[in-house]
């Protein structure tokens, strides 16, 4: 019958040396069998002898054997398949607690009842093995048969203290002897077994007084616990974060073959981890309490871009007057997957207390942070005033009268003072982006009206800072760009925005700004907190709608003998023509080289400016015929014949004669009295007649 025992448990002080198993075989309570207990009343039996007489209710055996040395029960048997059990007999102790125990010995009294001649043969044997937390069965202690009187029997239980098959140890005899052995590991459970083997009559054996002894361990020595290697990936599209995933940390212990390891800090494994740098924290506890920690760090890596949106594209005419035109436009739309950075509103005042007035102020800031410039507060002394700003990259130094330096960010009208030596805010929307480690000029100014600064030390020092900017000392001046005073100090304060996502204008112009006739293409640039940069970019068109202003010369009035053509001039020298951007052509019909009889010629003069505009003027040109010396002989000279097609001949002595198309355009020219017109096309020709006399136009028709 098999039968679980029970653990007997002594606790001592630390270090010392503790009694894990003590089995005394006085009851079968704390170990099981794979056979039960079993006796023919003779010399066949399995069982628990010395007062205690447990043969599974069968009757005493009468041929036990005289052993001696054991204190109360012992297990003993003989020819132990000779009631049908099976061989090897096993006994077993499982699950005995060794957990915070270290150097255990196990020690056992063991005998064998000598017959002469002995009766234990070579299948004979004895052997005692352990397992610690299942790990698989060792060797402890062994007996096997030898120093036989014959070749296989008639021999001794002999210790096989090298366990290859063969005694070479001590006999066992009558007399309990004592054998001790150390257990080698540590853990939590030990499972103890005892294989028996005789067969035959007078092979017997007999055990007694097994223990187990360790000695308890103060485990004051924390696991080794391990985390996973740094990890680095980039976030997930669209999101400020990544899911991460990674294996758990390990843990091995001294003592404690299985420590428990718990996340103790940061996400789990799986979950969104958020952009920037997560520690990851493991916690490993031994069986005493032992605690180690570890940590790794997972880093997400914003690679995803801000999205820039620009606005959709301009087109307007031109100011009036102007080569160009004001624009104004939104400031481009940044969405980013991680969330903008806070922006923060901030200001920097110099000084309100006045001592010079005059319409603005000149002076220097040099960035510190990435800022936003949105509005000013002045020193306004009269009830009210116009204001305009204006700025420029570099210093204002050398630009105090030369506007062309200079683009106006913004203006504000109708400001009503506060009174004298009190901030009288503009109220400005600039949106002007400036970056850090750059010099920016300013130059606010009233359009007339007067406001108040104080006189400086050197200008460029500092006048006052804080941690994104440094206001510099500067000068004072009328408006616009006129005398400049210097150094006088700005009464004021510039109102800004810091933080939020970096954006600069890298091409073109500002909202605000005068954009010039034809394509200005526009580029902006943002940067997120992580570096990553986005570009958009889109086109301003200004077109040139305004005509040119044009002035004609007066009418003209001319003398030709009578007869005679007028040749019109190249009259566009006496034109005054001005326009917004620049005249390209001027032309004149009828044109300069046209000849023009008696009487009133209308010429029309045309400009054209780049863009295509046109106007016109008029004037007249009045041709009048008067009598020359040699006007009776110029007036007999005659074309014959006329109309003609083919030979035309002249009645006179000719020198030139020219002949014209009613463009003004010469198709013929000879010296001959005489000219072939077969090759011009039908139409009106004027033929201009040079004699040694004078000179005649006739009118030609050829058909």
């Amino acid at each position: 019958m098999k039968k679980l025992f029970t653990l007997l448990l002594f606790c001592v002080a630390s270090f010392a040396s503790a009694q894990i198993l003590d089995e005394t075989f006085d009851s079968n309570a704390n170990f099981t069998t794979s056979d039960p207990f079993f006796s023919d009343g003779f010399g066949d039996f399995f069982g628990l002898s010395g007062g205690v007489d447990d043969y599974n209710g069968e009757p005493v055996p009468t041929f036990i054997k005289p052993y001696t040395g054991f204190s109360g029960g012992f297990l003993t048997g003989m020819d132990l398949d000779g009631e049908g059990a099976t061989l090897p007999i096993s006994i077993e102790w499982t699950g005995v607690a060794i957990d915070g125990f270290g150097s255990l010995m196990f020690s056992g009294q063991f005998a064998e009842a000598f017959d002469a001649p002995g009766d234990i043969d070579q299948a004979d044997f004895l052997l005692i093995e352990y397992q610690i937390d299942g790990g698989g069965y060792q060797n402890l202690l062994s007996f096997v048969g030898g120093d036989f009187s014959s070749t296989t029997n008639n021999g001794f239980f002999k210790e096989d203290t090298d366990f290859d098959g063969i005694g070479d140890g001590a006999n066992l005899g009558d007399a309990a002897a004592t054998f001790t052995k150390a257990i080698v590991g540590v853990g939590s459970a030990l499972d103890l077994r005892m294989t028996i083997s005789v067969n035959s009559g007078d092979e017997d054996f007999a055990v007694d007084s097994f223990s187990i002894t360790g000695t308890a361990v103060v485990d004051d020595t924390p696991p080794v616990v391990t985390c996973p290697s740094p990890i680095v990936q980039d976030n997930d599209a669209g999101v400020c974060g990544a899911i991460v995933t990674f294996m758990d940390a390990t843990a091995t212990d001294d003592t404690d073959p299985n420590p428990t390891v718990t996340q103790t800090g940061g996400p789990l494994s799986g979950t969104l981890f958020p952009v920037g740098d997560t520690e990851v924290s493991y916690t490993a506890i031994d069986a005493a309490g032992n605690e180690s920690l570890c940590t790794f760090t997972i880093t997400v890596a914003d690679a995803e871009a801000p999205v820039i949106a620009c606005p959709d594209p301009i087109t307007m005419d031109n100011d009036t007057g102007v080569c160009g035109a004001i624009v104004t436009y939104d400031a481009p739309i940044v969405t980013d997957n991680c969330p903008e950075p806070t922006s923060v509103q901030g200001s920097l005042t110099t000084l309100f207390d006045g001592g010079n007035t005059f319409d603005g102020n000149m002076f220097d800031v040099n960035i510190l942070n990435d800022m936003t410039v949105q509005s000013f507060d002045v020193n306004l002394v009269d009830p009210t005033g116009d204001f305009e700003v204006y700025y420029k990259t570099g210093t204002y130094l050398g630009s105090e009268t030369n506007a062309a330096d200079w683009t106006l960010i913004g203006s504000a009208t109708g400001v009503v003072s506060l009174g004298a030596n009190t901030p009288t805010p503009l109220d400005l929307s600039l949106d002007l982006m400036l970056t850090a480690g750059q010099t920016y000029a300013f130059y606010v100014t009233s359009t007339g009206a007067t406001v108040a600064y104080t006189n400086g030390g050197v200008a460029g020092d500092v006048l006052v800072s804080n941690a994104d900017l440094e206001i510099l000392e500067g000068s004072g001046g009328g408006y616009p760009f006129g005398t400049n005073f210097s150094p006088r100090n700005f009464n004021g304060t510039i109102i800004y925005e810091s933080g939020g996502f970096n954006v600069q204008l890298v091409d073109g112009l500002a909202s605000g700004e005068e954009f010039p006739v034809g394509t200005t293409t526009v580029t902006y640039e943002v940067s997120d907190a992580a570096g990553n940069v986005s570009m958009c970019s889109f086109d301003v068109v200004v077109n040139d709608t305004e005509a040119p202003d044009v002035a004609c010369p007066d009418d003209q009035l001319v003398d030709v003998p009578t007869g005679e053509m007028f040749t019109l001039p190249d009259y566009s020298g006496d034109v005054i023509a001005t326009d917004n951007c620049a005249v390209s052509v001027i032309t004149q019909s009828p044109a300069a080289g046209m000849m023009v009889g008696a009487g009133t010629t209308t010429v029309i003069i045309t400009v054209t400016d780049t863009a295509g505009n046109e106007v016109d003027c008029t004037f007249d040109v009045v041709v009048t015929e008067v009598l020359g010396i040699t006007t009776n002989d110029i007036t007999k000279i005659n074309l014959s014949p006329n109309p003609a097609s083919t030979i035309v001949s002249i009645n006179a002595t000719i020198s030139t004669i020219e002949v014209f198309n009613m463009l003004g355009q010469k198709v013929l020219e000879t010296n001959q009295n005489t000219f072939d017109v077969s090759s011009l096309i039908q139409g009106a020709y004027l033929v201009k007649i040079t004699t040694d006399n004078g000179q005649t136009t006739k009118k030609l028709t050829v058909k």
